[in-house]
């Protein structure tokens, strides 16, 4: 199928590495791909879809977990400051720039804040599910791509492995 010298070359030494003749697409020229150039490629390719599957997991903890966790630790962070303030409202209400007279009708006689937090926005969620979706088709699509290149790689040595086999 590629060239009467790769039969040659796989009758007369039986143990040598396969070769083959193909033709790039659109130029038409001939490149000389070795069996061992293939698997290291098919390697690369596996190695890039572990490395996404790591990717997806970690988004994946990312927006189960860290995320609300790290919404926690600021609430308790800013809890923190409000009661801080609450504790020490004079200095607060000075700093604020507010200053009472002793003759003033109306002092305040401390700060209450609000400590009820809204939710995680369903936007910051959505904008995570997005990347999630896109990590998702290109695992799918490198996960078939891989799948495809390996039934090409078992076919494209075997008919001429077959030849030479029935040559001898």
């Amino acid at each position: 199928m590629h060239s009467i010298q790769a039969l040659i070359e796989l009758y007369d030494q039986p143990g040598h590495q396969p070769v083959t003749y193909r033709l790039e697409p659109g130029t038409g020229t001939h490149i000389l791909v070795d069996e061992d150039s293939l698997v290291n490629a098919l390697q690369a390719m596996e190695g890039a879809l572990e490395q996404k599957r790591e990717a997806l997991g970690l988004l994946y903890h990312y927006r189960n977990m860290e995320l609300h966790e790290r919404v926690f630790e600021q609430r308790e962070r800013v809890e923190g400051m409000m009661s801080n303030k609450e504790a020490n409202w004079q200095a607060f209400l000075q700093e604020a720039g507010h200053t009472y007279s002793k003759d003033a009708i109306r002092k305040p006689t401390g700060v209450t804040f609000r400590k009820e937090f809204d939710s995680v926005p369903a936007s910051a969620i959505e904008q995570i599910d997005g990347i999630i979706e896109m990590y998702e088709l290109d695992m799918r699509e490198l996960e078939q791509l891989v799948l495809d290149y390996k039934e090409n790689l078992r076919g494209l040595f075997a008919a001429d492995e077959a030849l030479a086999q029935s040559i001898k």
